[in-house]
């Protein structure tokens, strides 16, 4: 068994705040490392050897069947947000209200308001903040 130094986020969201200026991130409260034991299972391959970097993903926890999008620029868990919504012809976006669920660094869980196979804009639609319906060129 291999010992290995890690550095693992344990922020409430699992993630760093989205500003952090001014935020001390060197001794911020969601950077902390860890001792992790790995056992690497079955044969190891014919280009293995001593001090070989891998990478390797740590799963916290596991969600069936959980409707997820790429994480927009605001918006954190367990709250709602306006996103723009393509309609199916493609020609219009459309803001709807979306509950969002647990966050991790580059995605978000959808627990209400989208449904699967919909078009969401995730870039920044603050200049639309005043607007319900915007029409795509």
């Amino acid at each position: 068994m291999k010992k290995l130094r890690i550095l693992a986020l344990v922020h409430k969201h699992l993630v760093p705040p989205d500003d952090t200026e001014g935020v001390d991130v060197v001794n911020a409260e969601w950077k902390m490392e860890y001792d992790v034991d790995v056992t690497l299972e079955g044969e190891l391959p014919a280009s293995a050897r001593p001090d070989l970097s891998i990478d390797g993903t740590i799963e916290l926890d596991r969600v069936e069947n959980a409707l997820f999008v790429g994480r927009p620029g605001y918006g954190a868990a367990g709250q709602t947000v306006g996103l723009f919504r393509l309609t199916p012809d493609g020609r219009y976006a459309e803001r709807v209200s979306v509950k969002l669920g647990r966050t991790s660094v580059n995605h978000v869980e959808i627990l209400g308001g989208l449904k699967a196979g919909d078009v969401i804009i995730l870039s920044d639609m603050s200049t639309w903040d005043q607007h319900s319906r915007v029409r795509l060129h």
